[in-house]
Parts: structure tokens; C-alpha cells; sequence
């Protein structure tokens, strides 16, 4: 784990925003696609405008580029609590190739929704991801001490009964999340100080603090970390 602290928000997304399209460059030096998971929230706030606007974009093929959800709410697909719709209105069609989670207009299930996308993501490398922590550390939709903690080799799960709303989820299982290459998890603010503070405690577990399975790169600023 190393930790990187920024002086602002907006300095947090700039920063994200250059590393995410210099890994991507150099991604695709090397292999004919590149696989990049968001997931909602602040960092996909933060970091999406700053990956629109930035220059380093037009060195990116982006027809080469597929971008997949680390998490997503099963509701309507045109709910505004699903993370794909803020996402692809942030990004205005820069990335062509969508690999969308199922929506419950789509499938009877979030079980069914999980399945289709394990197997959309069978072969699958993600190579980048930038990810949100939440202040009790989860990341994505896998809770501290919850059901969607199950170790499950899929690379997709239901969530039922998560301690945030909606209830129904789907979302990466912890072994496809700890296989992502270069995660990036964005913290801002002083919400996310304890969850920080328990990432960099060795006596905290995954299981209690489910950001600490990747092995990420965190991305704070100063209201985080506690600095004036």
C-alpha cells in the first residue's frame, strides 16, 4: 500500500486522471486492449472530468480501451442511483466499448445480472481501476463483515442487504478485485480518515476492512490524511 496526499480534491482528480491515461498508454504499448473498472461515487466525480479534460487523452486509442463497473445498484437502468448512468454522462462517449452490469429490467436477478457478468469477464485482465472507499472501508459493494465478503472465484456477486441503499447489488468479488493490476482508491475528506487510518494498521484485517485486499495505491487529500 502506498499513500499519496494531495492538497485538494480537485488536485486528488488531476493527479488520478494522469496516472489513469499514462497507464493506459502504456498498457496498450504492449497489448492490443486495455481494461479500466470505475466505480461510483466521488472518485468517479473527481476523476472522470479530469480524464475528459486532460490533454495526455488524445494519446489514448480509446476504440481500444473497455471499461467495465467495479460495482452497480440493481435498479432501473435509467435510475440515478446506478453508477453507470453519472458515468457515461461524465464521459460523453470517450470510451465506445461499455461493458454495463445488469439492470432488474433486464434480469430477474441480481444472481442472474452477476452470473452474465462473470462470464462477460472470464479471460479478462483488468489492467487499472479507479475506486471509491467508503468510511467503514468497503470498496465497491464488499462490506466489512458482510455476505459479500464471500471469497467466490466468479468475478461477479450478488449483494443482498447492504448496509447502504438500495439493497440489491451487484458486484466484483474480492478475488477479481485483488487481481486488478493498478488500483487506485480515491479518499476525500475527513469521512474517510478512519477508513485511511484502518488501511495503514496492520492489525486490521481484510475481512474487517475490505479496501486492504487491493493492493492499491490511495490517493487522499489533506482534509483526509489530517494534515492543516
Amino acid at each position: 500500500m502506498f499513500v499519496q496526499v494531495l492538497p485538494t480534491k480537485s488536485a486528488v482528480g488531476k493527479v488520478v486522471a494522469a496516472q489513469v491515461l499514462l497507464d493506459l498508454a502504456r498498457t496498450l504499448s504492449a497489448a492490443q486492449t486495455a481494461n479500466l473498472a470505475i466505480s461510483g461515487g466521488s472518485a468517479a466525480e473527481v476523476v472522470l472530468p479530469e480524464l475528459v479534460k486532460s490533454e495526455l487523452r488524445y494519446v489514448i486509442d480509446w476504440s481500444a480501451v473497455h471499461l467495465w463497473w467495479a460495482d452497480e445498484r440493481f435498479v432501473a437502468p435509467s435510475s440515478k442511483d446506478r453508477n453507470d448512468v453519472r458515468a457515461l454522462e461524465i464521459l460523453a462517449g470517450l470510451i465506445p466499448n461499455v461493458h454495463r452490469i445488469g439492470d432488474s429490467q433486464e434480469f430477474a436477478s441480481a444472481e442472474d445480472a452477476a452470473a452474465r457478468y462473470s462470464e462477460a469477464l472470464k479471460g479478462i485482465r483488468l489492467d487499472i481501476a479507479i475506486l471509491g472507499v467508503g468510511s467503514d472501508g468497503h470498496v465497491a459493494s464488499v462490506f466489512p463483515n458482510h455476505s459479500s465478503s464471500d471469497n467466490s472465484e466468479q468475478g461477479a456477486m450478488a449483494v443482498y442487504d447492504s448496509p447502504k441503499p438500495p439493497p440489491t447489488r451487484v458486484s466484483l468479488t474480492p478475488p477479481q478485485l485483488a487481481s486488478i493490476e493498478r488500483p487506485y482508491i480515491v479518499a476525500l475528506g475527513k469521512s474517510k480518515r478512519e477508513a485511511l487510518l484502518a488501511a495503514l494498521d496492520p492489525q486490521v484485517s481484510a475481512t474487517q476492512l475490505p479496501a486492504k485486499r487491493l493492493p492499491a495505491t490511495w490517493y487522499v487529500d489533506l482534509e483526509c490524511a489530517g494534515r492543516p
